[in-house]
């Protein structure tokens, strides 16, 4: 499956506003938040994508609770910069 921009746009305005699990934020501010940690870190326009999308499927598909902790540690440089924001 491929999404657009406007896609993506629009199932952020449709599901953005569930709470992330664990967290006081919703799921779009967590999203700005960790790209935004990401761009102040340094990171490339990838990487900050990366970021502001990592969770993207959990919208997409409705798989309950979101996992507070990072599944993909040491896959990329994105877990790396995620982990680095997490801290901040």
């Amino acid at each position: 499956m491929s999404l657009s921009i406007p896609d993506i746009v629009a199932l952020l305005r449709l599901k953005g506003h569930e709470k992330y699990d664990g967290e006081p934020v919703t799921q779009l501010q967590y999203a700005l938040r960790t790209a935004t940690f990401a761009e102040k870190a340094g990171a490339d326009r990838e990487q900050i994508t990366a970021c502001l999308l990592r969770d993207i499927g959990q919208l997409l598909h409705d798989f309950g609770s979101t996992p507070t902790k990072s599944a993909y540690t040491g896959f990329s440089a994105l877990c790396r910069t995620h982990g680095t924001c997490r801290r901040q």
